[in-house]
């Protein structure tokens, strides 16, 4: 059997699958947060790009295995990488210097 073989003929599924959103590729993802952290350029391209790379081994690496889909893993990753922006700016805001 390969990645894209599909279903035997005799294949029943009594139960409706859950695998949405990507949990597996939601861990890789949340590493996005990392670019935060960083003030230097160089850094936070090395920590998105690090973070991307893991978030899409861990997607396709399941996507492979036939537990997810392409838009699982792109789902994912896009709402991991808006409340990842959410929460900075509500940090960002709660810490900000009030105006005098």
């Amino acid at each position: 059997m390969t990645v894209l073989t599909s279903y035997p003929k005799d294949f029943i599924q009594n139960e409706t699958i859950k695998c949405f959103p990507a949990g597996h590729a939601s861990g890789g993802f949340a590493l996005l947060s990392l670019y935060f952290l960083f003030k230097k350029k160089k850094n936070k391209t090395v920590a998105v790009i690090m973070a991307i790379s893991i978030g899409w081994a861990l997607g396709l690496y399941k996507m492979f295995i036939g537990d997810h889909f392409l838009s699982h893993t792109l789902v994912t990753m896009l709402l991991a990488w808006l409340m990842i922006l959410l929460i900075s700016q509500k940090v960002h805001h709660y810490y900000e210097e009030p105006q005098t």
